[in-house]
């Protein structure tokens, strides 16, 4: 199985889980995103190996106004949405890696972006 087949395999998943995914095969590119809540996963070639990284948009913090101004708390939310993209992450890379593709988690600095957006707008609130 070629990569762009695990890329569609992936999507399938994230799919299944009321993600929304996106695969553009020429590039090997494949983008996860909530439908909900601005946060996404993109896994895409980097030096012969994929990089795995987690982004918060830039619409996050109106996502987060918009929470409260719902009445709704907006952690539960976001970190759902949160939890819901790393799972596929996870699957995704582990779904790479028993294909032999050497895959690079850089997920960190994006997780904590999209903690530091909930906890600054929250506090603003």
């Amino acid at each position: 199985m070629g990569v762009v087949e695990v890329l569609r395999d992936i999507a399938r998943i994230a799919e299944g889980r009321g993600l929304e995914a996106r695969v553009d095969e020429d590039r090997r590119v494949l983008t996860v995103s909530h439908p909900d809540v601005p946060v996404s996963a993109v896994f895409e070639p980097s030096d012969g190996e994929f990089r795995v990284v987690i982004r918060a948009g830039d619409e996050l913090r109106e996502r987060i106004d918009e929470l409260l101004d719902e009445d709704v708390d907006p952690r539960e939310v976001v970190e759902e949405a949160l939890d819901t993209v790393i799972a596929v992450v996870d699957r995704g890379i582990t779904m790479l890696e028993r294909q032999g593709v050497r895959v690079r988690r850089d997920t960190r600095g994006g997780i904590l972006d999209v903690y530091d957006a909930i906890e600054s707008f929250v506090e603003e609130a």
